[in-house]
């Protein structure tokens, strides 16, 4: 799954990272910061991408 991310007050890249591996499904993920994007490796039978809104550092309307 590839989220672009947008900034967020007071959220650090490995703040990121750490509440993107603690949805449930999420089995690795890569920050590209230059991109701001962020590619999860997830098992699509734990995943619901519906989770990312709730991030206010998650783009939305522009995960795949």
């Amino acid at each position: 799954v590839v989220v672009q991310l947008q900034q967020a007050l007071g959220a650090t890249l490995d703040e990121v990272d750490e509440r993107l591996r603690g949805l449930p499904g999420v089995q690795d993920v890569v920050i590209v910061e230059e991109a701001s994007t962020a590619y999860l490796k997830v098992d699509r039978r734990q995943f619901e991408e519906d989770q990312l809104a709730r991030f206010d550092f998650v783009r939305q309307g522009k995960s795949s």
